[in-house]
């Protein structure tokens, strides 16, 4: 996902710094009052506006799911959780392959719960019934992080 957000940003940027160079050249024209020559140029601006848009809002994406995994792992309380399923995100393909969502569930507080993972891309290790940490915001259940550990993963 990361690979992605930086090649749409690079991309964008090229395209709207060529954008940038072609408006100085048709500058004169422009101020002639030949307003053709402001299409070409603003093409290039809006699509590299929108490219790095979208490259952006990835790298944001993640930046804030960096946040909340290292904010729930300082404050939030580890509970353990039991692997009910392994299954793929099928809305998402990559090389050919779609990532693993780990589910998993745990009695906290007496409420059974059930957690989802965020996408992994790696080939996993678990089976059904293995433990997996999770940290947990007691204030709000809703807010968890599934801490899929590097053992469980083969690259």
């Amino acid at each position: 996902m990361k690979m992605f957000g930086i090649i749409f940003l690079i991309v964008g940027l090229s395209i709207f710094s060529a954008g940038v160079i072609w408006f100085q050249f048709e500058y004169e024209h422009i101020m002639e009052g030949i307003l053709e020559a402001m299409i070409g140029p603003s093409v290039l601006l809006f699509m590299g506006f929108v490219f790095s848009s979208i490259g952006g809002a990835v790298f944001y994406h993640q930046y804030r799911l960096r946040k909340k995994r290292d904010l729930l792992m300082r404050t939030g309380r580890k509970i353990q959780a039991r692997v009910s399923e392994i299954g793929f995100n099928r809305s998402i393909t990559v090389n050919g392959r779609h990532p693993y969502i780990v589910t998993c569930e745990a009695n906290v507080a007496g409420k059974d719960l059930t957690f989802k993972s965020e996408n992994i891309f790696a080939s996993l290790l678990l089976n059904n019934g293995d433990e997996v940490p999770v940290y947990i915001d007691f204030r709000d259940p809703g807010k968890y992080w599934v801490e899929v550990p590097e053992a469980a993963m083969r690259k």
